[in-house]
């Protein structure tokens, strides 16, 4: 993020936002108050659900939501807006995992009260009182100063539509020959830098933290991981019925020696949960995982879910060592299992027996 000099406003706080359910139940001082939600539906992909859920239903928090679509988070706005599509807006675009930076032109004019996110940005600026050159800026301004110095103009841009601004040859392979960024050009497997911020200077292996705990481990044997879902981005089109059709509903994919020991087989209903919360899947019996694993796909939607949760109602709120990034795609799981019915049926709550936190498998399900 880029702040301009002389902005007439204190800078703001940096919240992580992979830790907004306890950032909005207690761990921000003073407490958040008011929330914006633009490109992110955290309700659904966020970690600790049943906490979050709390925190977004606080009644001193205002919050506003930018959409195209009713989403999970939007049930909890105080006001949502209407935001553009990519096909009616003017944005600059870099990739994940290319070499190429895109201008993408609106092809027609966006309905009803929709605009892009940088116009509302203005527009609560402008309510709020805050006057800055910086918010006179167009969308095609924006655009210019961040090609600033790069090997296009705007207008080169404008008419090609997408050039390779990274500086790798087409073909080559970077740091064959070394090169690397650091102080003598060579990789490091033993980086002094690390250890000077408190990080085992070399590669290693860090166990799961709750799967490594014995405690843990004894109580819930089984750990769940939770990969992305191939027809879905996130929880981008988790909406769509193309997507949605081909993704299939939420499926816990187990090993068959797990499956047996549980007394499951394919299609089987079962309820997951641990003292975080619980979400309902079908059992996919498969040698997808290795014995004492299990997975589920992420990213959808609460609200499009039998029981109205997802995977994210276990998932706990950790950060990474380095850059606090999210850590939140292996947990523990145990418990009791009974038989189940069909994938497409729900458990009915309470069938299962509890073995205190952990993973409990309901049957027969309710019609």
């Amino acid at each position: 993020m880029i702040r301009p000099a002389g902005m007439p406003a204190p800078p703001a706080r940096t919240l992580n936002m992979s830790r907004l359910a306890t950032v909005l139940t207690g761990e921000a001082d003073p407490p958040v108050t008011s929330l914006v939600v633009f490109n992110a539906n955290p309700a659904a992909t966020a970690p600790d659900q049943a906490r979050l859920l709390t925190g977004l239903g606080r009644a001193d928090l205002f919050t506003v939501v930018l959409e195209q679509r009713w989403t999970d988070t939007c049930d909890y706005a105080d006001v949502v807006l209407p935001a553009t599509m990519q096909p009616e807006h003017l944005d600059l675009q870099t990739s994940y995992g290319h070499h190429y930076t895109t201008l993408n032109l609106p092809v027609t004019r966006a309905p009803g009260e929709a605009l892009p996110n940088t116009e509302i940005f203005r527009r609560i600026a402008a309510a709020l009182g805050v006057d800055h050159p910086a918010f006179s800026d167009s969308d095609e301004d924006l655009a210019r100063q961040l090609l600033a110095g790069a090997p296009i103009t705007f207008e080169e841009l404008r008419e090609r539509t997408y050039a390779r601004l990274t500086g790798v040859p087409v073909g080559s392979a970077p740091y064959a020959a070394g090169g690397f960024p650091t102080p003598d050009g060579r990789a490091r497997l033993h980086d002094p830098a690390l250890a000077a911020l408190g990080v085992d200077p070399l590669p290693g292996y860090t166990p799961p933290a709750e799967a490594a705990d014995p405690e843990l481990a004894r109580r819930f044997p089984l750990t769940l991981l939770t990969p992305a879902n191939r027809y879905l981005m996130n929880s981008t089109f988790a909406s769509l019925p193309w997507h949605t059709r081909r993704a299939g509903p939420p499926r816990l994919h187990l090993h068959p020696a797990d499956a047996a020991a549980h007394g499951l087989a394919d299609g089987d209903a079962v309820r997951v949960h641990n003292d975080r919360g619980a979400f309902l899947a079908a059992v996919a019996v498969d040698e997808a995982t290795r014995p004492g694993c299990a997975f589920t796909y992420k990213a959808y939607w609460a609200r499009r879910s039998p029981g109205r949760s997802t995977v994210n109602a276990v998932t706990g709120v950790r950060d990474t060592d380095l850059g606090e990034a999210f850590f939140f795609s292996r947990l523990p799981g145990g418990g009791r299992a009974g038989a189940g019915r069909p994938a497409d049926r729900r458990a009915a709550p309470g069938r299962g027996r509890r073995a205190g936190s952990g993973w409990v498998i309901s049957g027969p399900p309710a019609p």
